[in-house]
């Protein structure tokens, strides 16, 4: 093979390797957002759980379903309740379902929908199905 040729080809190679990689990169970004607002919602939930324990041994007990979190921001212990990444309110029920001698925090994740598996799962304060 002459140089020049042997020189086209691994061009080729070099110029198709970094469109694959390219390529693979740009597929998964919608997916890497996904996941990050994920976690993005898990620490929403962390610390709106850590503002909840302080009210609770402030007052004895958490706020009641009716009263919902608006407690946390009456009493400055918040400036606003956070809206989870996609734009919806997080769910509060106390005393909870999955924890009864608590509260249950939760998203609907992506979908919106209860429940839900990988990209669309929900993210909550209690662990299993």
């Amino acid at each position: 093979m002459k140089k020049s040729t042997k020189t086209v080809i691994i061009t080729c190679v070099i110029a198709l390797s970094g469109a694959v990689v390219l390529a693979v990169y740009t597929l998964s970004r919608p997916m890497h957002r996904e996941w990050t607002r994920h976690d993005q919602a898990t620490e929403h939930i962390r610390i709106l759980s850590e503002v909840l324990e302080l009210y609770h041994e402030k007052h004895g007990s958490y706020p009641s379903t009716d009263q919902g979190l608006e407690p946390l921001v009456a009493e400055e212990y918040l400036r606003k309740i956070p809206m989870d990444p996609w734009g919806n309110a997080y769910h509060y029920v106390c005393p909870g379902i999955h924890n009864p001698r608590g509260y249950d925090l939760w998203s609907n994740g992506s979908d919106g929908q209860e429940g839900g598996s990988d990209l669309k799962k929900d993210v909550k304060n209690w662990s299993g199905a």
